[in-house]
């Protein structure tokens, strides 16, 4: 009886610990604005969660208050805004 309740347990942590998942934020591009206060971010946002695996392309409106940036997602999430489909991570400004 202890065995099969020992081996329940294990089994319980292993599959748990899988179902945890990880999540992985990677910046892709910043714009600081020239007059106000504001820098604009875009990240590339990876979830994972066993064997499935989640993209999501996000951007944000971050106000500056000194060394701190203060960000609002302007995308995605609870917002009404649907984000891109993909990252455009190589996009070149026009001079």
């Amino acid at each position: 009886m202890k065995n099969s309740i020992k081996l329940g347990c294990l089994a319980v942590i292993i599959s748990s610990s899988g179902l945890m998942g990880c999540h992985t934020r990677m910046m892709t591009r910043f714009d600081v604005h020239p007059e106000r206060d504001l820098v604009l971010v875009e990240t590339f946002e990876t979830t994972s969660l066993l064997y499935t695996y989640q993209n999501e392309h996000v951007m944000w409106s971050c106000e500056e208050n000194g060394d701190v940036l203060n960000c609002k997602r302007s995308c995605g999430g609870n917002t009404a805004v649907l984000c891109p489909k993909s990252a455009i991570i190589s996009a070149k400004k026009k001079d």
